[in-house]
């Protein structure tokens, strides 16, 4: 019997169920892709064919300035500036191009375009693009989403400018600037300037090492370096020792930094060559030195000059009191006293007058030795006689009066001035009976097989101090200075050397065991009549 004919069949009842689930999964489809539309930052748009949009997300409003409604009503030249419209147009042609060619479209496309803002200005975006397909697979329109990438651009641009003006610097400054690892310091970059302060090129240097291309002369340096920026972050003006490709060393100031950045730590540092500039400080310091040792000098000087002076001045003093002295006493009693005395005061005033005359010649030669000739008559002089003579003069016993005399000779004659040998013996005489022990020995005689001849004058006292060895025969050297003695010029070693060595012969001064030792040679004396 056939089914009543108002009654619904099995198989449209399961059609209309089949048609319910679709509308329900549609509708809820529908409400997911509104709720992430509405909630969404990014601007989610879909369009026709012909470029007309069929839907736009609320947040269009927020990238654009304009209602949905409005930009709903817009055309593709409305939305996009000319050169926004060109790339996008371009993107969906390639898109329409792949399909046709049976090709698999794959992940969305991406470009950049600016689209105009309700107030004028022009706002960076990016755009992602994909296919809209009908159940057929037939392409029927585009979807896809914009977002504001403005400030991402401006940081971005900020970012490429700072880099340009950093590279710019590091390239053209006038300081060897380099980048490199902080660990290994191996050389990521560097400008021409440090290239040529080491003597490599660029290429040469870029990946090395700092150790592999031995840029440090003492290797502790760099280690010391990569101290204090661990512990500091920078270091400034760090002063430490180069070394160029040659080999060759130089003073070079380091500054460097640690770059702030993800990844392995990096340094950014300058390089400076301050060779000449060490160089100049050092020579600052020695001349500073030398300026000093020259004031310390002058000062000592002065000083000197205040104590010779001072010397002199009492070496002057005490002869002329002496005939001063006497010569009142003769002139206020010539009538009364006798003949015996006066003889005695002539002789006492003779003698204080020699000894402030051999002062002054001492002075006068002092003054001439290296300004001019000091004239000399040469003759044979008895080097025995002379000594006698010298040790009877009243000034010379003065000065060894306390103590033993002992002359010895064989008659030595030698070639010479007899007044600088007697000039040179009385400073010898003087000079032990000042300074030397309780025994002076004078001996001369001949110089082996040479034709000079020597005069010996030995003492055994305590010897030259330590202090004066160096200095013996310079001028102006005193030695120990005894209670009651008065203290010597000196100046009579510096003329005996001078005057020996001008009439051809020395000076010496020795130590033997315990006795003191200095020694006259003169050339040998000539034929002729002795003093």
């Amino acid at each position: 019997m056939p089914a009543h004919s108002g009654a619904p069949t099995v198989e449209a009842a399961a059609d209309i169920t089949e048609r319910e689930r679709a509308e329900m999964t549609l509708a809820e489809s529908e409400q997911r892709f509104r709720l992430l539309a509405e909630n969404s930052t990014d601007v989610l748009w879909s369009m026709g064919l012909d470029g007309r949009l069929t839907y736009a997300s609320p947040s269009v409003e927020k990238l654009r300035g304009y209602t949905v409604a409005e930009v709903m009503a817009q055309s593709t030249d409305q939305r996009l500036t000319p050169d926004g419209m060109k790339v996008f147009q371009k993107e969906m042609a390639a898109i329409l191009e792949t399909i046709a060619t049976g090709r698999d479209v794959g992940e969305p496309r991406t470009c950049e375009v600016e689209q105009p803002h309700k107030n004028g200005s022009m706002v960076r975006t990016e755009m992602s693009i994909g296919i809209m397909r009908s159940e057929h697979g037939e392409p029927i329109g585009f979807h896809g989403s914009s977002r504001d990438i403005s400030e991402r651009k401006r940081a971005q641009e900020a970012v490429q400018e700072s880099e340009q003006k950093f590279r710019q610097a590091f390239m053209t400054g006038l300081d060897a600037a380099y980048l490199a690892t902080l660990d290994d310091g191996r050389v990521t970059d560097c400008n021409t300037e440090f290239g040529t302060l080491f003597g490599y090129t660029r290429q040469e240097i870029i990946g090395k090492t700092s150790t592999e291309l031995n840029l440090y002369a003492d290797p502790t340096d760099r280690r010391r370096l990569v101290s204090i920026l661990k512990d500091e972050g920078r270091v400034k003006d760090l002063e430490l020792k180069g070394r160029r490709k040659t080999g060759e060393t130089f003073d070079v100031s380091v500054s460097a930094s640690i770059l702030q950045t993800t990844g392995v730590p990096r340094t950014l540092g300058l390089l400076r060559d301050v060779t000449e500039r060490t160089r100049a400080a050092e020579s600052l310091m020695a001349q500073n030195r030398l300026l000093e040792n020259a004031r310390q000098q002058l000062s000592a000087q002065v000083e000197e000059k205040a104590r010779f002076v001072a010397t002199v001045s009492h070496e002057l003093r005490t002869p002329l009191a002496v005939v001063l002295g006497f010569a009142a006493e003769l002139c206020d009693g010539a009538a009364t006293l006798p003949r015996s005395e006066v003889s005695e005061f002539a002789g006492l005033i003779r003698e204080g007058a020699a000894a402030a005359n051999n002062l002054v010649e001492d002075l006068l030669i002092a003054a001439r030795i290296g300004i001019g000739p000091i004239a000399f008559t040469p003759e044979a002089v008895d080097l025995e006689r002379a000594v006698a003579a010298v040790a009877a003069e009243a000034e010379t016993a003065s000065h060894i009066r306390l103590k033993s005399l002992e002359l010895a000779g064989t008659g030595t004659v030698a070639w010479a001035d007899l007044l600088r040998v007697h000039q040179i013996v009385r400073n010898l005489l003087v000079n032990a009976g000042r300074h030397g022990g309780p025994n002076i020995t004078v001996t001369s005689g001949v110089c082996g097989d040479s034709p000079a001849v020597f005069c010996r004058v030995v003492d055994d006292g305590p010897g030259v101090p330590e202090h004066l060895l160096g200095v013996l025969f310079d001028p102006y050297q005193h030695g120990t200075r005894d209670a009651g003695v008065t203290e010597s010029v000196g100046l009579g070693l510096y003329l005996s050397r001078n005057l020996a060595r001008l009439m051809g012969g020395d000076l010496t001064h020795d130590r033997d065991g315990a006795s003191t030792v200095f020694e006259l040679t003169l050339p040998g004396g000539r034929v002729a009549a002795v003093a």
